[in-house]
């Protein structure tokens, strides 16, 4: 617990971000004065989604976030052993890997918070003050990765951090064991684990569509991703430096292991528009990246089969594989939610979903008689964009004239 002269004070600080745009890490998040100091959450706040997120895509729902987040940058002894940092951005590759691949940002893996999430609605005190429940997972020398679940009290007007409580100290994730559930149409993966009950979501793209093209739709629409049923991702699949560098970025790879044991070239890998990110430009010049923004996504479906995270969601899963007690995750992909091996509905990600369009197979011959083409390099089925709503309600129906772009 705090003594009195921890307390942070930080009110003069966030009253003048009113009426102007708060800078987190290089996302900018319009701020009014009604969102940081009203003393209620208009609506319910995000549980299980990493505080940088709801920062970003959901201010409104928590404006403690803010708060919360810069306190952890500046002062992070107070929520976790002395010696373990706060990146705004999240882990990521090490500086001298970074500047080899024109990545933009202060990245590292070691001694370091990965995600920081509300473990529950926060809830109002009799005094007026607000109770937050914090979920931290951090690493600290070694291979050594703890939880810690930490209470904060808020002040009534959320800009004071009053109170800081450690109510589970330092969890081994090596004593924990989590499952994954993904909602394609929701593009969502929500990881529990079954020891302690804490859960993590986060936004994925997944595969695109194939509306009749290829021999496997047999004519029919369908998604490239399949939905899966008592699948895993296996440690000893998993690699930490995946290539080609072009696709990959020597990033963490894991591949999904079927009910049956056959490991398939389907996986969890890196985000494929990190040079598209506003970031990661010059604003009024043309194409000019200044260093690929590996958090940058879009949340849509585009992928040829694979699910894409974002370079600090990637790295937070593949702790959790390589250094969690059993060697693999379970895992359970399903179409929408209501099915068996659904995700949970109430356990949403703020990130916008990309509604006005998607990626399809492109379509070399003609409406009667469809022809797709393979990339030469990687031998993946060629797509292309469409700006149109993603054909869901088409899945599993015969493909029309209309789907075959």
């Amino acid at each position: 617990m705090l003594t009195q002269n921890q307390f942070l004070f930080l009110s003069g600080r966030f009253a003048r971000l009113s009426g102007r745009l708060v800078a987190i890490a290089g996302y900018f998040v319009a701020a009014s004065a009604l969102a940081l100091f009203s003393p209620t959450v208009t609506r319910a706040t995000p549980i299980g989604v990493d505080l940088r997120d709801v920062a970003q895509f959901d201010l409104a729902s928590f404006p403690a976030a803010t708060l919360i987040l810069e306190t952890f940058n500046k002062n992070p002894e107070i929520f976790v052993p002395a010696g373990v940092s706060f990146l705004l951005d999240g882990p990521g590759q090490p500086n001298f890997v970074a500047k080899r691949l024109q990545i933009a940002g202060k990245k590292t893996l070691a001694n370091t918070v990965y995600g920081v999430e509300l473990a529950e609605q926060p809830t109002s005190n009799a005094d007026g003050t607000s109770r937050v429940l914090l979920n931290v997972l951090y690493h600290l020398s070694g291979t050594n990765f703890f939880y810690r679940q930490l209470e904060l009290t808020l002040n009534s007007e959320l800009t004071k951090i009053q109170n800081v409580t450690v109510t589970k100290n330092d969890f081994s994730l090596n004593k924990m064991h989590f499952s994954m559930e993904v909602s394609l149409a929701e593009r969502k993966a929500i990881l529990s684990d079954t020891t302690t009950g804490i859960k993590k979501v986060y936004p994925l793209g997944v595969g695109g569509f194939d509306e009749g093209i290829t021999p496997e739709s047999g004519g029919r629409v369908r998604l490239m991703s399949v939905p899966k049923v008592n699948a895993k991702l296996m440690r000893s699949k998993a690699t930490a430096y995946k290539l080609p560098v072009e696709e990959y970025l020597k990033l963490p790879y894991m591949p999904i292991t079927k009910s049956n044991g056959l490991t398939i070239p389907v996986a969890f890998h890196i985000v494929q528009h990190s040079n598209e990110s506003p970031r990661g430009q010059i604003p009024g010049t043309p194409r000019k990246p200044l260093g690929r923004d590996m958090n940058y996504m879009i949340r849509g479906f585009d992928s040829h089969a694979c699910y894409r995270l974002r370079e600090k969601d990637l790295y937070e899963l593949y702790a959790i594989l390589m250094h969690q007690e059993k060697d693999a995750i379970d895992l359970n992909v399903s179409f929408q939610l209501g099915q068996p091996g659904q995700a949970e509905p109430e356990l949403e990600h703020p990130m916008p979903k990309r509604n006005d369009g998607y990626k399809t197979v492109t379509n070399y011959g003609t409406a009667e008689h469809p022809k797709p083409k393979r990339d030469p390099k990687y031998h993946y089925y060629i797509m292309s964009d469409v700006l149109a709503p993603p054909p869901i309600e088409q899945l599993g129906q015969v493909a029309g004239s209309s789907n075959l772009h």
